[in-house]
């Protein structure tokens, strides 16, 4: 053989060598890379990858779950707020090793600013019975960096989670609606005053709905159970600075309604207040009584309150604005006695008086009540008596502050210019003397400030004005 062929075989086996050696390797590298993403099966003992992945805007992110369980394994999707509500809650099936959804906000707008986490979990409850054969009827077969045990249920789950951030850039980045950046207003506006103490909802139709919380209010809560007459000035405190809260809200809200709950803490189902747009409609204290009877179609029966001067008497009923002693006249309302269908007025019963409600006597007109008498009790004296229901009333508003009970019923007051503002009525100044007894008899509620309507009576005449609350103290 010459010395070319020789060679020449030389290089060919050199090349052959080569060749088997490189596929070799390749071949290696290949199961390699297969065994790291191999699916799991009733067969294999690989441990459960799952990895979260996002794609996309910020605020608009779109998830990608990249996993090694079998197609059609259903994924729980949750995103979480820093409140550990559950913002967006998703389930989604595994296909050719991924599963992928949107995270988007209330009606796909994009997520608020703040801090999230995202949850993907595996469990067998919700596994249909060909996933079930893989992972086990309890999960049995899952093993992995990512599984939990459910030690109540006695079975295993796949659980990963990672954290999420929104800044406001990447908020107004996303180009927000109208909608969108309303609602993230609603929320900076709630996080002044409480904080993270709160959850925040759009339901259906135009309302938003918003929980908050906080221990000064539960605190005052409680003593006003405990003794309702000493510490209901404080809760009303608590009432109005909600209501003017909502309303502030309201107009942040533009052409959505608002309602807020005053919660005991972030957990309870049931809210100490409710004010919806500016109307309280809640409120624990009163054990589901209004605040004045009227007619409202209620139970009153075991109710405890006070007798009132009602703020539009009928002829019967003491009348303070045709009287011109009101400042020093002991203020009463009538009494009944009942004679067949009628209510034959036998004596008075005084204002202020505490009592409580034995039975009622009413015609029931369906959405209201007609004609309602209360037969009322004397705390003090064991007295009954017979009220028109419209002299009842559940809170003592004379130990409120001013410009609330002014909002309640009537009541006398004394004037002291304390505040910078004069008296005034229709934007003109109304000279008032320092001292003088004023008959309070409403509120004005003004965004620019809040102001007591009433009278005085000067040189015999009656004169209406408007008051800073500030300048007035209630003496009956």
């Amino acid at each position: 053989m010459n010395v070319h062929k020789k060679r020449y075989y030389k290089l060919c086996f050199l090349m052959i060598c080569f060749i088997v050696i490189a596929v070799m390797l390749t071949g290696c590298r290949i199961v390699e890379a297969a065994s790291e993403n191999a699916v799991v099966t009733s067969e294999t003992k690989e441990d459960v990858k799952l990895a979260i992945q996002f794609r996309g805007e910020r605020a608009k992110p779109e998830i990608a779950v990249v996993t090694n369980l079998p197609d059609k394994t259903q994924l729980q999707i949750r995103l979480l707020d820093s409140q550990k509500d559950c913002k967006i809650e998703k389930s989604i099936k595994v296909l050719s090793g991924q599963a992928q959804t949107n995270l988007l906000g209330i009606l796909d707008e994009p997520l608020s600013p703040g801090e999230y986490s995202v949850t993907v979990e595996v469990k067998p409850e919700t596994q249909q019975d060909s996933i079930l054969a893989v992972i086990g009827e309890k999960g049995e077969n899952l093993t992995g960096e990512n599984v939990l045990m459910d030690t109540p249920k006695g079975e295993k789950y796949l659980c990963e989670q990672v954290d999420y951030t929104v800044a406001e850039k990447d908020f107004f980045d996303s180009n927000p609606t109208e909608n969108a950046k309303t609602f993230y207003a609603l929320e900076k506006a709630v996080q002044q005053e409480y904080g993270m103490n709160y959850r925040i909802a759009k339901e259906t139709g135009n309302l938003i709905e918003i929980t908050v919380w906080s221990d000064n209010s539960l605190s005052v809560y409680e003593q006003v159970s405990e003794d309702f007459d000493s510490n209901i000035g404080e809760w009303y405190e608590i009432r109005e600075n909600l209501r003017a809260f909502t309303l502030k809200l309201g107009e942040i809200a533009r052409f959505n309604m608002v309602e807020v709950n005053l919660a005991e803490q972030d957990d309870s189902q049931n809210p100490l207040l409710t004010v919806t747009g500016g109307d309280v409609s809640h409120d624990a204290t009163q054990k589901g009584f209004p605040v004045r009877a009227d007619n409202t179609r209620v139970d009153y029966i075991g109710a405890i309150g006070y007798i009132a001067v009602e703020n539009y008497p009928d002829g019967d009923a003491y009348d303070p604005i045709g009287d011109r002693d009101f400042a020093t006249t002991i203020w009463t309302v009538p009494t009944y006695r009942k004679d067949k269908q009628f209510y034959i007025k036998n004596g008075t019963i005084e204002h202020k008086t505490k009592v409580e409600v034995v039975s009622q006597n009413l015609i029931d007109k369906g959405t209201h009540y007609g004609n309602l008498y209360l037969t009322i009790k004397n705390i003090e004296t064991g007295e009954l008596s017979i009220i028109d229901s419209s002299n009842f009333i559940i809170v003592p508003y004379w130990k409120l502050d001013t410009e609330i009970a002014a909002s309640i019923g009537k009541y006398v007051a004394e004037y002291h210019q304390v505040s910078d503002r004069w008296p005034e009525f229709d934007e003109k100044r109304v000279k008032v003397n320092e001292g003088e007894k004023v008959l309070a008899l409403g509120t004005k509620w003004n965004k620019d400030g809040n102001k007591v309507t009433g009278f005085i009576l000067q040189n015999g005449d009656w004169i209406k004005c408007e008051f800073d609350p500030s300048d007035l103290s209630i003496i009956y």
